[in-house]
């Protein structure tokens, strides 16, 4: 069973998330006051497993990196963004260098191995891929930083989700 709870911190106007399955769970946007996301998660008989930070928070303290350190839970943040202080246009294209370069070193190890690769599987989606940064580089143009932070998270969410549904199965 998946189940999706808001839990809300008043005054603040911040509602974290916490969604999972029968063993684990993720923690979107977590409170300073990790007790009750934890408390949370207990009566769902859930582990954390994944703590998502989806923007810097300017409003209020987050609680994530100590949730993950208590749960040892993974801690997802745009780092670029929160730690550098890379502006998301930028930190958005760096990352996807960042991820090309590991993924050629990727495939020049695996090319030097007998194995063969099944490049019927492998050209479509190196095809979509690319028409995806055309895209993405023409939409990140004409959107703003907020907008692509909240892409962002959604994005982040639904991979986390579609990891929890995976994990329940």
């Amino acid at each position: 069973m998946f189940f999706v709870d808001t839990i809300e911190t008043a005054g603040l106007g911040n509602r974290s998330c916490l969604a999972g399955g029968q063993r684990s769970a993720v923690v979107v946007d977590p409170p300073r006051d990790i007790d009750r996301v934890i408390t949370a998660a207990a009566q769902r008989g859930a582990l954390i497993a994944l703590v998502v930070e989806t923007h810097l928070h300017n409003d209020y303290v987050t609680g994530g990196l100590e949730l993950a350190r208590v749960t040892g839970a993974r801690y997802l943040v745009p780092a670029l963004v929160t730690v550098v202080a890379v502006p998301m246009t930028a930190a958005v294209g760096t990352s996807l260098l960042v991820i090309t370069v590991n993924s050629m070193a990727a495939l020049v190890t695996r090319l030097a191995t007998p194995t063969a690769l099944d490049w019927a599987t492998i050209a479509p989606f190196t095809a979509t891929a690319v028409l995806g940064a055309w895209d993405g580089q023409r939409l990140a143009a004409k959107v703003s930083t907020a907008a692509l932070q909240r892409i962002f998270g959604m994005v982040l969410l639904a991979v986390a989700a579609f990891m929890l549904v995976d994990a329940a199965t």
